[in-house]
């Protein structure tokens, strides 16, 4: 079978470009495929066995025939999307088999504006084209989606598409290693991913300096790298004043899980979601670090409240509880530690990933 697929790949700092990645590196590993990768990077990272071609508008209609299902991976890169370029130009007749992978509610957003024209400015061109959901789910033979919650969505707002829309998760790695969940102070807490409005940072932050006001000894650091910089300067502002709250920097995608490690707890707070899934999540469940979670969304698709983690509603007062309740309760972090690597092996783990992604593209082409 020979695929074609569209999307942006690392060195990109993008969770769109990293899941792309390394979707790629364990595809490759199952037989029968030939594997090429358009895209419109100056540097992109290679993977032995997969050809890479620069994408040319003028000759992609006719270079697309050539393969027998093409991979579009649609998201919120802020190089702008090429992707619905590609998608705009697709020949009406004797196409391939176009499967779209759906990351988030809109292909085009005023975030994505504002990170582009701060950021790549000439990619701004990419955004211009009007590719909406409706049209993308009309003119594709499958669409993936991370969550069945996402799936809900598209299912209402598209009923007549509902047929073409299928849950496959976002994919993890399993560690080589187990945390150390020590039992001495202080408690350590991080945050990792994209540092940004949505995931309303100051919640946390606020039940932190509570905590550390009344005397509990812990500290937090916040990874990430920050795609709104204005709003890392505001999260730094309420932090500051308490040298328990950390901003170390981004974590590069290699030193993710030994970084995570490191920790007895990692948070992941959310005002809201408007994208199916997180490669920030699945990298932390990978980490078998205890995610104490919002109550938001997907999240509850992967993360089991007492069993594969903490869910929590998205408010200064549960965080506070919950992490006092971790504390009186430690010892059970090496429980949640052992369910989650069963999750993470039979339901995130690439190779499983993979391998239903696959058999998708079987059955489409049969």
């Amino acid at each position: 079978m020979k695929i074609l697929q569209i999307g942006h790949h690392k060195p990109i700092r993008d969770g769109i470009a990293d899941h792309n990645t390394l979707y790629l590196k364990h595809l490759k590993a199952i037989p029968g495929l030939s594997i090429t990768v358009l895209h419109n990077q100056d540097e992109i990272r290679k993977e032995n066995g997969v050809e890479y071609l620069r994408f040319n508008p003028l000759t992609f209609s006719r270079q697309v025939k050539e393969y027998d299902l093409i991979h579009f991976e649609f998201g919120a890169s802020f190089r702008g999307d090429y992707a619905n370029w590609c998608f705009f130009l697709l020949p009406r007749a004797h196409r391939p088999k176009v499967v779209s992978t759906l990351h988030d509610l809109s292909t085009l957003t005023l975030s994505k504006y504002y990170r582009i024209l701060t950021e790549a400015p000439p990619m701004f061109l990419y955004s211009m084209v009007p590719l909406s959901l409706g049209r993308i789910l009309k003119n594709s033979d499958a669409c993936i989606v991370y969550s069945e919650h996402f799936r809900r969505i598209l299912s209402v707002r598209h009923s007549t598409h509902v047929k073409k829309l299928h849950v496959l998760f976002h994919g993890a790695d399993l560690p080589v290693s187990r945390p150390k969940h020590p039992s001495v102070f202080p408690l350590r807490l991080c945050s990792f991913g994209a540092v940004s409005p949505r995931k309303g940072y100051e919640v946390p932050i606020a039940a932190v300096m509570e905590l550390v006001a009344e005397g509990v000894d812990l500290v937090y650091d916040i990874y990430g790298q920050a795609p709104f910089g204005f709003y890392l300067e505001r999260v730094k502002r309420r932090a500051a004043g308490c040298d328990r709250i950390r901003f170390p920097g981004y974590i590069p995608e290699e030193k993710i899980v030994d970084t995570l490690q490191q920790y007895d707890i990692i948070i992941l707070p959310r005002k809201y979601v408007s994208e199916g899934g997180s490669g920030s999540l699945c990298h932390a469940m990978s980490s078998l670090v205890p995610v104490l979670g919002s109550k938001v969304g997907y999240y509850g698709e992967y993360l089991s409240h007492g069993k594969t983690g903490f869910l929590v509603d998205h408010n200064k007062d549960t965080y506070k509880g919950t992490i006092l309740q971790i504390l009186a309760e430690k010892s059970d972090l090496k429980n949640i530690s052992e369910n989650c690597l069963d999750f993470v092996r039979t339901e995130l783990h690439w190779p499983v990933v993979c391998r239903r992604h696959v058999d998708l593209y079987q059955r489409l082409m049969s």
